[in-house]
């Protein structure tokens, strides 16, 4: 089974440490950040599981990370804010933002891994969701590619088929005692029923490469 990944920033070094061996003694990976700005480099080439940032952090606060977050549209990776000030201004300004959870400390470590739990558990819920529906969207478009080449299919057969007779009724006209108007005619009629029988040929093919259920 994998391992969820978890971003973990504050500044308080002994207090991320304690809380990144609790973390990982419960078998998450931690990747521990002392500084907003230092995370966002790491964004820029790691997505996480989950992220806990702390809200009061020296030149780039926990408010003023997030908002940078947000502009990488990491959209399903659930954020958690921890912070030492329990006031409810914070914590609205939190949530209004678009954080999944707010802590504070100090954090028992049972309430610190429930809200983990609850965050990745709704996360790997809406990805489940989002696989169904994903086979279910493309079960339908196979049915309608599926059905489209079988439009194609039959509808070149039924204009293939009177131009097959027309071509080979040309081609069996002795056209020795015609006038040159007919005989002009019947040299026009054959090339122009090869080219509508090369374009139906050629309307098939784009279909069969254009669907996804084309081999």
């Amino acid at each position: 089974m994998k391992k969820s990944n978890i971003l973990f920033i504050d500044d308080e070094e002994i207090l991320a440490s304690k809380i990144k061996q609790i973390l990982e003694f419960e078998d998450y990976v931690v990747h521990y950040e002392s500084s907003g700005i230092t995370a966002l480099e790491y964004l820029k080439n790691n997505i996480p599981d989950l992220i806990i940032c702390d809200i009061t952090m020296p030149e780039m606060d926990g408010f003023e990370f997030y908002e940078e977050f947000q502009s990488l549209n990491y959209l399903d990776v659930p954020f958690i804010f921890l912070t030492a000030n329990n006031k409810l201004n914070d914590f609205r300004k939190g949530m209004s933002l678009g954080a999944d959870d707010y802590l504070t400390k100090p954090i028992s470590r049972a309430n610190l891994l429930e809200a983990i739990q609850i965050r990745l558990k709704k996360r790997n819920s809406q990805n489940e969701n989002l696989t169904i529906a994903i086979k279910e969207y493309s079960t339908e478009l196979m049915k309608r590619d599926l059905c489209l080449q079988g439009i194609a299919h039959n509808q070149a057969h039924d204009f293939r088929e009177p131009i097959a007779t027309l071509m080979a009724v040309i081609s069996l006209i002795d056209s020795s005692n015609m006038d040159s108007k007919n005989k002009e005619l019947i040299r026009m009629l054959s090339p122009l029923a090869e080219k509508i029988d090369k374009a139906i040929r050629e309307n098939v093919y784009t279909i069969n490469t254009l669907t996804v259920g084309a081999k």
